[in-house]
């Protein structure tokens, strides 16, 4: 039998979805931070092209990604963030995040319109959401840190925490309309604000369960 290339996409698509679906539980719900579709954009679809052809479409790889993470979401502040990245920044002349990823991600985004459609039992509201995020935020370096004085977390991230937060205080539709509570809100990002502000807010100042961040960089770039 031929040996498997290092950069099978079914495979690396394979090997992501376990990382992050690992002790997610039943029904995790999982949102995409823009970090991510770039480390995605740079490393992972570069290096697949080389030797996968059905990679040079990023549609393939957000195809076989969501059909192995059901309820994998790009929220509105993500969208329009790599909208921003795909028209304004470029790399080597090509744009960090191509045309061909936007429309992909917008499926994506279209399947978090649903989820918010259709969301229901919501334990905790938005606004309490957002306010326990900026105080967790706060607390996620010292004030002397750079990332606290030069680098402050920005306000998508924020929103994208506050939303996680929020999400897994919720139920999604199941079948024989039972309502099935959210087993675990990820987030697949690089951003060490997200990843120590969700540290924070599952610790003992808030003592949340069920939060987690997956680092893309992680889980795609040491292979």
């Amino acid at each position: 039998m031929p040996q498997r290339s290092k950069y099978d996409i079914n495979a690396i698509v394979g090997d992501i979805a376990r990382k992050v679906l690992d002790g997610a539980g039943s029904n995790p719900v999982v949102f995409l931070d823009s970090g991510a579709i770039i480390d995605f954009e740079r490393e992972v679809l570069k290096k697949w092209r080389l030797s996968d052809v059905r990679a040079a479409n990023p549609e393939t790889f957000y195809e076989l990604l969501s059909d192995k993470i059901h309820n994998l979401f790009v929220s509105e502040h993500i969208i329009n963030e790599v909208r921003t990245h795909c028209d304004c920044n470029t790399i080597n002349g090509k744009p960090e995040v191509s045309a061909k990823t936007i429309d992909s991600l917008c499926r994506l985004h279209e399947e978090y319109c649903n989820y918010i459609r259709d969301v229901s039992g919501m334990g905790m509201e938005m606004d309490v959401a957002r306010y326990q995020t900026f105080h967790a935020s706060s607390m996620a370096f010292e004030k002397d840190h750079k990332k606290a004085q030069l680098d402050p977390i920005s306000r998508t991230d924020k929103e994208l925490v506050a939303l996680t937060l929020w999400s897994r205080y919720t139920c999604l539709p199941g079948y024989f309309d039972k309502n099935i509570p959210v087993s675990q809100g990820v987030i697949i990002s690089p951003d060490n604000h997200i990843i120590r502000t969700i540290g924070v807010l599952s610790g003992k100042d808030f003592e949340h369960s069920g939060l987690r961040v997956v680092n893309s960089r992680e889980v795609c770039l040491k292979r």
